[in-house]
């Protein structure tokens, strides 16, 4: 069974990515022109157990009450990689992260290496620097640990007339005032010390979400 994790987890990654936009790229959900959206950047690897938490159980809120109406959505699986010469990497939590990272770009017209080192250039000029992830942009500013609070920075940010329902009752005032700290992967825990913590978490919510589909 151990043995087969990596192939599971690949295949729940690309479920989910496919279930928005089968046509469109794994990485990025196109959406029609508007200036009034709000952008929303998701900096991310694989197999911490945090993002895919984030993955799995918050960030599909997003297509719900119509909140996607106001957002353009980029999702960009790099987070603490390392380049390492040669344009080659390695992950956090070893080659079989560094596989389920690649495999966001079997959408996109592109050799996957290059869309690696593309997502790896964007992310190591984040400002500020990013220190672990999951790490949120909402309109160019990080949402630090209250990265789960994302929908309240959305709804704050957006400048439209028609305000979806998925903002209405929250309250914004204190946004900033009332942040919950949610766990992380830092950048510089070693992958020995998480991969097989990492495994053994994301498989447990996965088995979680198979029983009660």
């Amino acid at each position: 069974m151990a043995a087969n994790r990596p192939a599971v987890v690949l295949s729940i990654i690309c479920c989910f990515f496919f279930l928005f936009d089968p046509l469109s790229s794994a990485s990025k959900i196109t959406l029609p022109s508007d200036s009034s959206k709000v952008s929303l950047t998701l900096y991310y690897e694989s197999l911490c157990p945090y993002s895919a938490n984030f993955i799995v159980n918050y960030l599909p809120k997003l297509f719900q009450d119509d909140l996607i109406s106001i957002v353009d959505l980029r999702l960009v699986p790099w987070g603490n990689a390392k380049i390492t010469g040669n344009d080659t990497f390695s992950c956090q939590h070893g080659p079989a992260e560094c596989l389920l990272n690649t495999v966001e770009a079997c959408a996109i017209d592109a050799w996957p290496q290059l869309l690696d080192l593309q997502y790896a250039a964007e992310t190591n000029a984040l400002e500020p620097p990013h220190r672990y992830v999951p790490w949120v942009v909402v309109d160019g500013q990080p949402l630090y640990e209250d990265y789960e609070n994302y929908i309240s920075y959305v709804c704050k940010a957006y400048k439209g007339t028609a305000l979806p329902s998925a903002c209405s009752g929250l309250s914004f005032n204190q946004i900033n005032e009332k942040k919950v700290i949610h766990p992380v992967c830092y950048k510089e825990i070693p992958a020995p010390t998480l991969s097989s913590r990492a495994v053994s978490t994301l498989m447990s919510w996965l088995e979680k979400m198979a029983t009660s589909m």
